[in-house]
């Protein structure tokens, strides 16, 4: 593999030792190797950085048990669970909805090309969610998909989701997206279509978020922060309707279950290929006329109070074999008017283009461009597409998809 940010491993040798031994019989000693072999990755700042992040491989025969952790509202702090722990009085929080809480969440699918599809500094994310913290006394390394168990409570609608994230919070204050995870409360009780069901106003509901698997070591001095909130925006759609979300702790009735590694000692078998610097396929002859570029901007119109979130992924310009031109550009604008979440748009452009040279004296040129769009209304989502393909500037074929889908529970 060689995305960025690294460190970077030899995967398709690591597939080729798998493969010789399924395929051709080979004894390679590739099913010795232990079920996890993961990167642990040190500390992080809050923007990320080029190049390889910290950290280290090890391989481990299971992953480690699950420690509970309680939700104490009244000093918003996170407590490890203890046999001899006191009770704890019943307390509940309320946060509204903010649109912009995910939008220095990074992107839901990251390709590697660049460091503008990652998270960056949560602090403004933090603002606009509750929060629950742990001083750090020892260094702390999770390695596993974290959960969290809330009573919460719901005011405004019938439908909500609740996002949950945990923070590497440094001493300056930058706070570090280690994992996060998002539930649609109306699927409280499964995801089966007879178990989705609309929320009652105030109704307390119990719910268990999985947060994505991670690897990940919080030195001692920092802060873990759990957060949670109402939206999520762009990563999830909001709700047709501003909330209010309460969560009640006291006596366990909330808690965060972390896998957390005791003793990564002698843990080093079968990383030969993961140590390694990937092995890359030759590529084929080519110039480059425009390089590729990636870029996120994130701007808010302080008047009308709109939020506008625009990627462009620029793959460049090649020519290949001196007889292929390959050109493509796709950009993505997520935008988002505070206060309301009906405003909610998602416009996507695809533009590809190849030039090529079927003989010395024709040059054939064609074009695609793709523009999806998505809108939302209380009942309805709002689809749009529209495609058009030209072939030496002349318009060949066109077609255009207007569909709208019913809200159900989202």
């Amino acid at each position: 593999m060689s995305a960025d940010p690294g460190p970077h491993s030899d995967y398709l040798n690591e597939c080729l030792s798998w493969l010789d031994h399924h395929l051709k019989r080979v004894d390679n000693g590739i099913m010795e190797a232990p079920p996890y072999r993961v990167y642990i990755q040190e500390s992080l700042p809050a923007i990320p950085i080029k190049g390889n992040r910290p950290g280290k491989w090890i391989s481990l025969s299971e992953l480690p048990p699950q420690q509970t952790l309680v939700l104490d509202n009244m000093f918003k702090r996170l407590l490890f669970v203890r046999d001899d722990a006191p009770s704890m009085e019943y307390s509940t929080r309320t946060i509204d909805s903010h649109e912009i809480t995910g939008c220095f969440g990074g992107q839901w699918y990251c390709s590697g090309h660049s460091l503008a599809e990652l998270a960056t500094d949560q602090r403004l994310a933090d603002s606009h969610s509750m929060c629950w913290e742990l001083s750090v006394e020892d260094s702390m390394t999770i390695l596993g998909n974290p959960s969290v168990k809330l009573n919460v409570s719901v005011d405004g609608d019938t439908e909500a989701i609740v996002a949950a994230r945990l923070c590497d919070v440094h001493p300056n204050g930058e706070s570090t997206l280690i994992t996060y995870g998002v539930l649609n409360v109306t699927h409280h009780k499964g995801h089966g279509e007879d178990q989705v069901e609309p929320l009652k106003s105030n109704k307390e509901y119990e719910i268990q978020i999985q947060l994505k698997a991670t690897g990940y070591t919080i030195p001692k001095g920092h802060v873990l922060r759990l957060s949670v909130s109402p939206s999520y925006w762009p990563l999830v759609w909001p709700s047709r309707k501003n909330i209010s979300l309460s969560v009640t702790t006291g006596n366990q009735k909330s808690l965060i279950c972390l896998p957390i590694l005791k003793d990564d000692s002698d843990k080093k078998s079968h990383l030969k290929n993961l140590l390694a610097e990937p092995s890359l396929p030759a590529t084929l002859p080519h110039e480059v006329i425009r390089k590729t570029s990636y870029s996120r901007k994130i701007s808010h119109d302080i008047v009308d109070g709109t939020v506008l979130d625009v990627i462009t992924e620029d793959d460049g310009r090649v020519l290949l074999n001196d007889e292929t031109t390959i050109d493509k550009i796709s950009t993505y604008k997520y935008s988002i008017k505070q206060g309301d979440p009906l405003s909610a748009q998602a416009v996507c452009n695809h533009y590809a283009m190849t030039d090529w040279q079927i003989d010395p004296s024709t040059l054939t040129k064609t074009k695609v461009t793709i523009i999806n769009k998505m809108t939302c209304d209380e009942k309805f989502f709002y689809l749009f597409s529209k495609l058009q393909a030209y072939k030496d500037g002349q318009l060949v074929f066109e077609r255009e998809w207007d569909e709208q889908i019913e809200r159900k529970y989202v």
